[in-house]
């Protein structure tokens, strides 16, 4: 919760690297257990922003991402 007043700098940042994903279609990607991939870690981090965000954490990363789905309420 501390870092809820920061998320209108924070979340713009995220916003435009969430979908730096690798496409690699069905090959063996090995940086995945080295947690490489910047599409992923920065999915991981809004799943934890909006679990230890408190209760209005999802209306303020959805107002800031609007492509972003819930964790809590799936």
């Amino acid at each position: 919760e501390a870092l809820v007043p920061y998320y209108r700098q924070i979340l713009p940042v995220l916003n435009i690297f969430k979908n730096k994903n690798i496409n690699v279609g069905d090959c063996i990607v090995y940086g995945q257990r080295k947690r490489q991939n910047l599409g992923d870690l920065i999915f991981e981090t809004l799943e934890l922003l909006e679990l230890n965000g408190g209760e209005d954490a999802f209306i303020n990363i959805k107002y800031m991402i609007p492509t972003f789905e819930s964790c809590v309420l799936n």
